[in-house]
């Protein structure tokens, strides 16, 4: 398996094409929101053209009100994997930035983690209560590595996190470590931008986003029914965007406070990465063309094999 990371707007799409045909493979997204239906220009879904070079799975597949949990998308990710691409000689090429559903896919995450609807309900109570910072700072102060990777708008992994901690007694951090099965290895490829290269990046991909229709795609999901407060309108570009919509901000706000939001979803994810301790990092520099990018990373696959 070949896997290739990257914080948000460094460049993964465009390197993972060319390195796609270059190992003939098919990608198989890691991305906790490309998945969803709907939701292609927040997300950033590769194009429809990208699509077509290449084949793609877990891309645009799901209905956004379905619950997508890091444990389902790894079921769903190996059964891509065994079902589809090794029965036909295929190379699977992973491509993405959420290192939780990366985890899941590589690992497993244990399914059997306890749940109890009471105290979940006494956690939405203290949310409508106290507000979800307050649950994010309590979070903080007693599983610092779990917080660190949740961002303050995320309620169902906020309040999941301190349900296990309620349960449990032990930090959901722990409790995942525990729970990996490593069940396949994969050669893991680290891509990594000069932070102002990378803040401009994201500046443009936002910028980008709105031109193409951010503000319409939201208000469509609305419009379907789709409640504001699920856990996909959480997410960066679509909880701004409502935040907009009501009348909370104004359009230049909106649009850097994504922004801002965004460099820090991006630094959260670095922080995830080096986490990984077979990842090999590669610096792209800002004037690197893709394909030039895409030779370097096979090299990298094929050193650590």
């Amino acid at each position: 398996m070949r896997v290739l990371l990257g914080p948000t707007a460094s460049g993964k799409t465009a390197v993972a094409i060319p390195l796609a045909i270059r190992l003939n493979a098919e990608i198989i997204s890691v991305d906790s929101r490309q998945i969803f239906r709907g939701m292609e220009i927040g997300s950033a879904v590769p194009s429809l053209e990208d699509r077509a070079r290449v084949p793609h799975h877990l891309v645009a597949e799901v209905d956004p009100r379905e619950e997508m949990t890091a444990w389902e998308f790894g079921r769903r990710a190996r059964a891509v994997l065994v079902a589809d691409i090794e029965l036909r000689g295929k190379t699977a090429l992973f491509v993405g930035g959420s290192g939780l559903y990366l985890r899941a896919v590589l690992g497993g995450l244990d399914e059997n983690l306890p749940r109890d609807p009471l105290v979940r309900e006494k956690l939405l109570e203290r949310v409508a209560r106290e507000g979800l910072p307050t649950l994010h700072a309590e979070l903080v102060s007693l599983d610092p590595d779990t917080a660190g990777q949740i961002s303050v708008f995320d309620a169902h992994r906020v309040m999941r996190a301190l349900e296990l901690l309620a349960l449990t007694g032990e930090k959901p951090s722990m409790l995942r470590r525990r729970g990996k099965l490593a069940e396949r290895s994969a050669s893991i490829v680290v891509l990594d931008r000069e932070q102002e290269d990378l803040e401009r990046r994201i500046r443009e991909r936002v910028g980008g986003m709105v031109e193409a229709g951010l503000e319409g795609e939201v208000r469509a999901l609305l419009a379907s029914g789709l409640d504001p407060a699920a856990p996909v309108m959480k997410s960066v570009g679509y909880a701004e965007t409502i935040r907009y919509l009501e009348g909370e901000i104004d359009r230049d706000t909106w649009i850097e406070t994504i922004v801002v939001n965004t460099r820090r979803y991006a630094k959260r994810q670095r922080t995830w990465f080096r986490g990984i301790e077979s990842a090999r990092w590669i610096s792209v520099p800002a004037d690197e063309r893709p394909k030039d990018t895409a030779e370097r990373v096979v090299h990298a696959f094929s050193e650590s094999d």
